[in-house]
């Protein structure tokens, strides 16, 4: 396992997610099915989004753009920028393919005026 992975998962911890994520993080396939059930069944529903990914690399991606949208907003918010989550998946839980939605990731106001802004992530 790559020390990246490690290091990904301690963010994680550290932005509060749940231990489920943090399986799906390290590629613990085994853990999640047995102690998250719920979690792995939630990440093997998404099937239509994985492309060619398999479920936990489809998971790993994921958790990893999460990360990236914290980070964002964490030091936007710094920057003092008002920025809020605004995701269906806000709560940083992998959800039901049901309950996916294409909503933005975040609200930006200022000045009276707010925008939903939509975060992109391209690994390749």
């Amino acid at each position: 396992m790559s020390s990246l992975c490690h290091d990904l998962a301690g963010k994680a911890r550290s932005y509060g997610y749940p231990e489920s994520s943090i399986c799906i993080l390290l590629g613990d396939e085994t853990r999640l099915r047995l102690e998250y059930p719920d979690t792995f069944s939630n990440l093997n529903s998404c099937g239509h989004n994985r492309d060619a990914r398999t479920a936990i690399e489809y998971g790993q991606d994921l958790v990893a753009s999460w990360l990236f949208e914290d980070f964002l907003m964490e030091n936007l918010a710094k920057a003092g920028i008002k920025i809020e989550a605004a995701g269906a998946d806000k709560g940083r839980g992998i959800l039901l393919n049901t309950k996916v939605s294409a909503s933005s990731d975040f609200i930006v106001s200022n000045e009276g005026k707010r925008r939903f802004l939509e975060l992109m992530s391209d690994y390749t």
